[in-house]
């Protein structure tokens, strides 16, 4: 990180003062959180005070708050080993040894903002279907920028850890049995524990602290690119949503790998929330053709690699994403209005907006003068809804304006597929662009199929 001499200077002199400061805590002769505290307030309000650039980089990197998530954990751990005939009758950090050299000590901790961004790799396994897919088409791996998605079956894994997956007992009896099955039918054992895996890797930089209490920016902005990734993918049919919502699932998990002397290894998990969970245990293949599901996964990285020229693609992802996972139907439909919003584009409180939002949906993806008209008409009426639940309270659907919601649902998704082949025309320089149009638009043509007609309310 840039941090200029002057600010520097300021930091060091802020530490040399404060850390004498800090004091043990009696019982356990740990630290008094309340003095950090303090400390985190005069530091990070020396950082609200110099240049915009310096402060959205902390904050992009760490957060608003900018000691205690990078210093806090390295203050507790370092004064856990100070022993305690060490500590007996001493009162504050700074009396102990190796903390009572300040100047070394506060050089220590600016130079520990100095070293940032850290780098993380983030781990989230694909629908067991996908591997197989993949693993049948020997599709290679995909390696993005930003995002990679590798099988465990591929060799050279450019320095992509493999997850260790937790068996519960329900996939060990699942296993079992399938073993048994097995040798009754003569099969090779052996391809029991062959499963395919394939893990969608996110490259996230900034700090996250081992129990991700106090910084969660990397964190939160890798779970963006992860539900963007996944509904983009739902959104073009390479993923689709089967079956009911359970009751109860097990929480999706989110391996964090950091580099410690060059290697990768695990620094903790995270859990996605209950409803992204669900939705991700929900989703399988949307369509058998190997090949086209190769080329649109390498588009949807593309297109996740080129957020800061797409950030409206990236966020219309996300959003049909939490559409999915929404069991409330009402919110979920408020979510597809801000996806369609996102991607058709217009200026808070223009005049006539559902009239351009129609205009531009119609022209974007029509593929003849009577569906543009058809689709003008229908995308107003549809937003008739949104401005019953915004300006009536509209709480509960009745039976048609469920319907309506799923037919947007379908917009969206034609307006995804339109929008992420525009975008891969748009990017000369990748020699594989030719293709994934081609499979963007063998993809358009399978969902135009199984979509209703715009005079139809069915959608899926």
């Amino acid at each position: 990180m840039e941090i200029d001499e002057r600010l520097q200077g300021r930091l060091e002199g802020l530490l040399r003062t404060e850390l004498p400061k800090i004091r043990l805590r009696e019982e356990i002769r740990s630290l008094d959180i309340s003095d950090l505290f303090v400390l985190d307030e005069k530091f990070s309000s020396l950082i609200q005070k110099t240049s915009k650039e310096t402060r959205e980089e902390f904050e992009s990197y760490i957060g608003e708050r900018s000691f205690l998530p990078v210093v806090a954990g390295f203050l507790y751990d370092e004064a856990l080993k100070i022993p305690a005939e060490e500590k007996a009758g001493k009162k504050f950090l700074c009396e102990c040894s190796p903390f009572n050299d300040v100047e070394k000590l506060a050089k220590k901790i600016v130079g520990m903002f100095l070293a940032l961004p850290l780098e993380y790799l983030i781990a989230i396994k694909l629908p067991n279907d996908l591997a197989d897919i993949l693993r049948e088409n020997k599709s290679e791996g995909i390696f993005g920028r930003r995002l990679a998605v590798v099988g465990n079956w591929h060799q050279d894994r450019q320095d992509y850890p493999a997850p260790q997956e937790k068996i519960v007992a329900e996939q060990e009896n699942r296993l079992l049995q399938l073993s048994l099955n097995l040798k009754k039918t003569g099969a090779p054992v052996e391809q029991v524990n062959s499963a395919n895996s394939a893990y969608l890797f996110l490259r996230v930089a900034g700090y996250i602290d081992d129990d991700a209490v106090f910084s969660r920016q990397p964190l939160s902005k890798s779970i963006t690119l992860l539900k963007a990734f996944l509904g983009l993918a739902i959104g073009m049919n390479i993923l689709n949503v089967a079956g009911p919502l359970a009751t109860k699932s097990t929480p999706v998990q989110l391996d964090i790998y950091g580099r410690r002397d060059g290697v990768w290894g695990k620094l903790t998990d995270e859990e996605l929330n209950h409803g992204a969970s669900q939705l991700a245990h929900r989703m399988t293949v949307g369509q058998r053709d190997s090949s086209a599901i190769n080329l649109g996964l390498k588009s949807i990285v593309s297109v996740l690699d080129r957020e800061a020229d797409l950030p409206q693609l990236v966020l219309a992802g996300r959003w049909f994403f939490d559409s999915r996972a929404n069991a409330d139907e009402v919110m979920g439909f408020m979510q597809l209005a801000i996806c369609a919003e996102t991607l058709l584009g217009t200026e808070d409180g223009a005049d006539g907006v559902t009239g351009i939002l129609a205009s531009r949906c119609a022209y974007l993806i029509a593929e003849s003068m009577k569906e543009r008209d058809d689709l003008f008409v229908e995308f107003k009426s549809l937003y008739k809804v949104r401005s019953k639940i915004v300006h009536r309270g509209l709480g509960v659907f009745r039976k048609s304006e469920r319907q309506q919601y799923l037919r947007l649902r379908a917009i969206c998704s034609r307006i995804i597929q339109k929008e992420v082949t525009l975008a891969m025309a748009d990017e000369s320089e990748n020699q594989e662009a030719p293709s994934l149009i081609q499979a963007l638009h063998s993809a358009q043509a399978l969902v135009a199929d199984r979509s209703p007609s715009s005079k139809n309310a069915a959608a899926g």
